[in-house]
């Protein structure tokens, strides 16, 4: 660990946010080293002892909030595979960790137009939790309508709609965070959550509760479903309890001793975080698909019953955006496949086996420890965000890497790190944008 730090030191990456993502891989590193070492000698107390402690500091650090940036600036940006004959053509709409902004960009990389809103501008006298740290400067999810409008989320703090001058519409303070999903009626099915003390939790240290938050399209509120309610009252309850055991042993002051050892002190209070729910998709009969990233389950919601009617789960770890394909699958991002390697994987549900991933080569290699997403195209590509390393790239069914874009934005105390990519998407040719040709023209 002392020389990993020499040597950022050396490269000029010794900020917080740098360590903070190298201690989650290194702790993650020791942990399945450990896993192997128990697994020899499994009378040995010491090792399993440690072995629990490891994870717990994994956990911990997982409830981190998102940073700015990750990953050390490449030398290269923008737009750096374009195959034309093999990629989907069409507009890309994007958005990243150096500020509350979205960008519409072609595939050749010129952006094309901008939308730019402050939190402060908003709520500048609104308290930010530890929790949502530095959530305040990047917008987490948006979403785009035809007229140029746009929603977006400042995770776990709130949500906002701009029209496409970025000038402001409404805003729904409601503790939205991660993702949300537009019906077509217009209502808004938005991830929220709260700070609350559950006693069959933790009596002392307090609990972040999810919820599906349905607003109108004015942003005011129509119903709220809560996720726990919705697992403990279903026949996967006992995924709910065993975590519930996992956590009480976990709860505390997290990670002081770490920032201890580099001449740093930090204590921050962390909130238990069940279910760090990042992903919502409305499928058919209403239902909503969504991603339990720290149960390593995706589950199936029916909204009226309110109760997980499906589920899958560990054959993955720390996913995000799962989303129903029109052959009945289900593609996800993987963001622990193996020790530093993501991978996109298409789920069979009626089998609930993965028929096809993509990992990642020697020479384009594939991670991102948080965030991520995957977008299947009309023409049987996806587009895969690795949001830590700030690319975004279109792979073939044959895995042929067709398009590739670094973001060029960079963070940190002398911009060192490039720009966490939250996400980029595709629009597809049918998404018409009357006002952006005219001001083209």
């Amino acid at each position: 660990m002392s020389k990993l730090i020499v040597l950022l030191k050396k490269n000029k990456i010794i900020t917080a946010s740098a360590l903070l993502f190298v201690f989650l891989l290194c702790f993650f590193s020791i942990r399945i080293v450990s896993n192997k070492e128990y697994n020899h000698d499994k009378k040995s107390q010491k090792s399993s002892q440690k072995d629990n402690q490891r994870e717990k500091d994994l956990n911990r650090l997982l409830t981190l909030p998102y940073l700015q940036g990750y990953s050390q600036s490449p030398k290269n940006y923008g737009v750096t595979i374009h195959d034309k004959s093999l990629a989907f053509q069409g507009l890309n709409l994007y958005i990243a960790g150096h500020s509350p902004s979205a960008y519409l960009m072609d595939m050749q990389g010129e952006i094309h137009h901008e939308w730019h809103y402050k939190f402060a501008d908003i709520w500048s006298k609104e308290p930010i939790l530890p929790e949502n740290k530095n959530h305040d400067k990047f917008w987490r999810r948006v979403r785009l309508f035809e007229n140029g409008d746009l929603l977006a989320i400042y995770s776990g703090l709130g949500m906002i709609k701009v029209d496409k001058d970025s000038r402001l519409l409404w805003s729904h303070k409601g503790g939205e965070h991660h993702d949300f999903f537009v019906d077509d009626k217009g209502c808004i099915y938005a991830l929220t959550r709260e700070r609350t003390l559950l006693p069959e939790i933790n009596e002392e240290m307090p609990v972040l509760l999810d919820y599906i938050t349905i607003l109108d399209s004015l942003g005011r509120e129509i119903r709220k479903i809560s996720l726990f309610d919705c697992l403990k009252d279903s026949q996967y309850v006992f995924l709910l309890e065993k975590k519930i055991k996992k956590d009480k042993a976990n709860a505390g002051i997290f990670f002081e001793r770490i920032w201890e050892k580099i001449g740093k002190t930090f204590s921050i209070s962390s909130p238990l975080n069940i279910f760090h729910t990042n992903t919502l998709e409305i499928i058919q009969n209403g239902n909503a698909l969504v991603s339990f990233r720290n149960l390593h389950i995706i589950a199936i919601i029916d909204l009226n019953l309110e109760r997980v009617v499906w589920a899958s789960w560990d054959k993955w770890k720390f996913q995000h955006q799962p989303t129903l394909l029109n052959n009945g699958n289900i593609l996800l991002f993987d963001n622990f496949k193996s020790l530093f390697n993501s991978a996109v994987v298409e789920l069979d549900l009626k089998t609930e086996e993965i028929i096809w991933e993509y990992s990642g080569t020697t020479d384009s290699p594939f991670f991102s420890a948080t965030q991520g997403s995957n977008q299947p195209l009309p023409n049987g590509n996806i587009l895969i965000t690795e949001s830590n390393r700030g690319r975004a790239f279109e792979v073939t069914p044959s895995k042929k890497i067709v398009w590739e874009f670094i973001h060029p934005n960079r963070v940190g105390n002398s911009n060192e790190l490039i720009a966490n990519l939250c996400e980029l998407i595709r629009l597809t040719p049918n998404f018409t944008l009357d006002w952006l040709n005219h001001e083209i023209k």
